[in-house]
């Protein structure tokens, strides 16, 4: 089964009907052309999980650079969140940027990911959000 067949129905029952679910399902259609293209073309499914995931590390370098850049609180992850990324860090003996980094990339992350971002701060918490969200599945992180 194609996966863009029940898009609009996934949609639905997937996405909130506030604000960051109206800009989800805006960013979906722009990128749905894409997809519409590519996989009949002999393009993997995948196309659409790998895309998505840039998207979404895209929002998270520009929610970033606007915190840096005028002295915004980025927020933090909810309490659960939280406690698993610290529990997950301690078991693993990883308790600087680079370590916490190298130890979420062996576990987590099967493929190449490229994060560009200005700091290594920036990228810990990119690939944070991108496991929590969306290899662990947790919502609202």
């Amino acid at each position: 089964m194609n996966p863009l067949d029940s898009l609009p129905e996934t949609l639905k029952e997937t996405l909130s009907s506030d604000l960051a679910g109206f800009a989800a399902e805006a960013a979906v259609k722009v990128l749905h052309a894409n997809w519409k293209a590519a996989i009949p073309k002999g393009d993997s499914p995948n196309i659409i999980v790998t895309d998505l995931d840039a998207a979404i590390l895209e929002l998270a370098k520009l929610r970033d650079t606007l915190a840096q850049k005028h002295a915004l609180s980025p927020g933090e992850f909810s309490a659960p969140a939280q406690i698993l990324l610290h529990a997950f860090y301690q078991a693993h003996g990883a308790s600087t940027t680079p370590e916490k980094i190298r130890v979420l990339r062996d576990h987590f992350i099967k493929e190449p990911m490229m994060v560009t971002v200005d700091t290594e701060e920036a990228e810990l918490r990119a690939i944070e959000y991108y496991v929590l969200s969306i290899q662990l599945g947790i919502p609202n992180v």
